[in-house]
């Protein structure tokens, strides 16, 4: 089971807002409640409102033990969510990895063997697969697409309009619209000698450890 502190479970979503206009909010909780329908997870991410909190986006991914990838929370940006209702991600594959940006943009997977697939808001190509769809109107990609190049990942991060993710040799690709960034992954200049073993992504920006420790 998964347990979480619920804000919102409102109906409000961008998508909504460019038909029928923004709802409000409704609910929220200061104590933890059960995911509906919630299998059992090893693992968990969420977003939130990004730099400004906003309670209006945010959602949840979690793993089980077999790397099956669940999601939920508002989707306004498609990444899968469902209000309360944990909602299957349809990789096909064992998940080892996953993220998701904060707002509500979009989310990212890394399964077996290193393939990266992305879902939600491509503005800026932050799913990675070689196109972008500008627009605030724009429907979103809510089924994953597999990330182009065929670069095999161990982690990855979702931040706002960007993503990163890192190789076993701990080399960093990004995308989207952050620094190096594109509709495909392009490979981070960096110092010679300078690996990477984790990874973090915010709005149009990410930051990195170093092997050695430093950041």
């Amino acid at each position: 089971m998964v347990a979480f502190w619920q804000m919102p479970t409102g109906a409000w979503n961008a998508r909504q807002c460019c038909t029928s206009g923004c709802g409000n909010i409704s609910a929220e909780s200061d104590s933890p409640v059960q995911a509906t329908s919630s299998p059992t997870f090893q693992t968990i991410t969420t977003s939130s409102g990004g730099a400004t909190f906003d309670p209006q986006h945010g959602a949840s991914c979690a793993l089980t033990a077999a790397g099956a990838a669940w999601c939920w929370g508002q989707d306004g940006s498609g990444p899968i969510g469902n209000g309360t209702t944990p909602t299957a991600v349809s990789t096909g594959q064992t998940v080892t990895s996953i993220s998701l940006s904060g707002p509500t943009d979009h989310g990212c997977a890394v399964v077996t063997g290193g393939n990266a697939y992305c879902w939600g808001s491509n503005y800026y190509g932050q799913l990675g697969n070689g196109t972008s769809l500008y627009g605030y109107c724009v429907t979103p990609i809510t089924a994953p697409v597999q990330v182009s190049g065929g670069i095999a990942f161990t982690q990855i991060s979702a931040g706002y309009g960007y993503t990163c993710a890192l190789t076993a040799a701990g080399a960093a690709y990004c995308w989207g619209g952050g620094p190096g960034g594109g509709a495909s992954p392009r490979l981070m200049t960096v110092p010679a000698g300078v690996t990477f073993t984790q990874i973090s992504v915010g709005a149009f920006y990410a930051c990195a450890v170093a092997a050695g420790g430093t950041a």
